[in-house]
């Protein structure tokens, strides 16, 4: 058995251990990912403008936003394009495409 077969195995072992126990905690995980995104959104003013900091959980979010198409976000787009910062997510982005 090579140096890397050796390394790799127990490697592998510890791998799918963490994914099978972040599965099991999928719930759990994806909550603390939704809580974090609307916190860091909230900061926007996108996020402002949809009362981010009354979102706790997926329903308030769906009630507080409603589905959008490009013509609807084309005002925050704009302000984006103009170099006002935070206004759909933080900072500034690097590239815009469509």
């Amino acid at each position: 058995m090579g140096i890397k077969s050796a390394l790799s195995k127990p490697f592998a072992r510890w791998v799918v251990g963490r994914v099978a126990d972040e599965g099991r905690r999928a719930i759990e995980l994806q909550q603390k990912t939704f809580t974090q995104l609307i916190a860091d959104a909230g900061q926007t003013a996108f996020g402002r403008e949809h009362r981010f900091a009354d979102v706790r959980t997926p329903a308030d979010f769906r009630e507080a936003v409603c589905i959008n198409d490009y013509e609807a976000l084309k005002p925050y787009i704009e302000r984006v394009m103009r170099g006002e910062a935070d206004v759909l997510w933080k900072g500034l982005p690097l590239y815009f495409c469509k």
